[in-house]
């Protein structure tokens, strides 16, 4: 499997498919998240959080690129929010957050994550913060 493909199965069979045990099996142990988190256990965790904020969230891969043990992904997270979230109640409010994330694996699994995701207008479009 190419990183690209791992990053892709990733987002298919973890994130959208809210199965934390296929993300355990990609992320590797020595594996350092986009919010601090330690190995694929607090990864899933901070995901498992989420999907109770946003439980139809669903990930589209927009752009992907691939060099070396680096791929990029540029994508985009729509899901309602049903569930408590970052601390407010749900609003029922539907979201769109665009994010960007670059991957490094090494020894075919993920073993970190930077991110860059758009958490104003996640906290607008929930009504914690305003417009």
């Amino acid at each position: 499997m190419t990183n690209k493909e791992l990053v892709q199965q990733l987002f298919h069979d973890g994130f959208n498919a809210k199965n934390p045990a296929a993300i355990q099996q990609v992320v590797a142990d020595d594996f350092v998240g986009g919010r601090g988190e330690n190995g694929p256990a607090e990864y899933a965790k901070t995901l498992e959080q989420l999907w109770r904020g946003f439980p139809d969230a669903q990930f589209a891969i927009e752009d992907i690129l691939a060099e070396e043990d680096r791929v990029a992904v540029r994508f985009r997270m729509q899901g309602t929010h049903q569930g408590l979230f970052a601390g407010r109640e749900p609003s029922g409010n539907r979201v769109e957050v665009t994010s960007t994330a670059i991957y490094r694996i090494a020894d075919g699994k993920i073993n970190r994550v930077w991110l860059q995701s758009d958490r104003l207008a996640m906290m607008q479009q929930i009504g914690a913060l305003p417009k």
